[in-house]
């Protein structure tokens, strides 16, 4: 089975798609969560979790106050679970290798900034060996 294409995206000119051979990944639970946990500033969780069904990171707690001057709290919780990030995809932006995961309709359900092409590839590897395990 051929392993999925990595596109490259120079400052919004055309993708160019480059042949991927997936590789294998010891300890993927680990590979993910540093991933996530080493994004940008901006972009880093507060925490993340691991399962053999899903990644879960939560992105702080967001406050407001209702009109009887009660404060509400909720955390944002996020979830990918491995059997619907179908497509994988890696490119270039910014200076940055963005590792996206797409379900089967093709709707973006997460992009993760890394510093290098080897992190974005060993994410990709770490989420499909994920994906076969479940």
């Amino acid at each position: 089975m051929p392993g999925p294409l990595l596109f490259f995206n120079a400052a919004r000119m055309s993708s160019t798609s480059v042949d991927y051979t997936p590789g294998a990944v010891q300890n993927p639970e680990s590979v993910v969560e540093q991933a996530l946990m080493e994004q940008e500033e901006g972009e880093r969780p507060e925490a993340v979790r691991v399962t053999r069904e899903y990644v879960e990171w939560t992105e702080g707690v967001t406050g407001r106050t209702n009109m009887f001057g009660h404060s509400e709290s909720k955390a944002g919780v996020q979830r990918l679970y491995w059997r619907t990030a179908v497509d994988e995809r890696l490119y270039t932006k910014r200076g940055h290798w963005v590792a996206q995961f797409r379900n089967a309709q093709g709707t973006t359900l997460l992009n993760v900034s890394t510093d290098s092409r080897d992190t974005g590839q060993r994410l990709l590897d770490a989420v499909r060996t994920l994906r076969e395990r479940e």
